[in-house]
């Protein structure tokens, strides 16, 4: 995946993290420099003895927390990874509750309040965060598993969690 790095506002980097370019930013920094934030974490599980298809050894879910600007990613087949500066480093840190892969945009559904996550994953686990990353709460197993869901984050417990399309063996 490739970001641009200017310094930019938590705001913008929201937009950045969908891939959107801000005109301010071409205005006030010429074209926006991309640059791949993925590739060192992709590089260091890539040994890893897991073996997955070529489309399933890159990251997919990108979801940025609107109040801290920590930057989550999902490495397919290898969880969640977490970035607090900006996309420049990154750590796991689903505990080994995610697994699977990405594969729609609304897979990684982040609470517009900040601090909760919640990621839907095809052929693994399903978990979701309310601290920030720091612990986590399996889903329950839905067959292949959830596709992409909708979170109710307007209660302070996450109790409606509304399941997009689940796989046609979980039906």
């Amino acid at each position: 995946m490739r970001f641009p790095r200017p310094r930019i506002g938590k705001a913008e980097l929201w937009g950045v993290a969908l891939g959107l370019a801000f005109p301010e930013l071409a205005a006030g920094q010429g074209q926006p420099q991309w640059v791949a934030i993925s590739d060192s974490v992709v590089a260091n599980v890539a040994g890893d003895s897991k073996k997955a298809a070529s489309f399933e050894r890159e990251t997919a879910g990108v979801a940025v927390d609107p109040m801290s600007g920590d930057v989550y990613m999902v490495v397919n087949k290898h969880g969640v990874w977490k970035s607090t500066d900006g996309g420049k480093t990154f750590a796991r840190c689903d505990g080994g509750k995610v697994s699977g892969r990405c594969e729609t945009a609304f897979a990684l559904n982040a609470d517009p309040a900040g601090n909760r996550l919640a990621c839907f994953m095809l052929d693994g686990k399903c978990a979701w965060t309310g601290d920030g990353g720091k612990t986590w709460h399996a889903m329950a197993d839905v067959g292949r598993n959830w596709d992409f869901a909708a979170v109710d984050w307007s209660a302070p417990e996450v109790k409606t969690i509304s399941p997009g399309c689940m796989s046609r063996a979980a039906r």
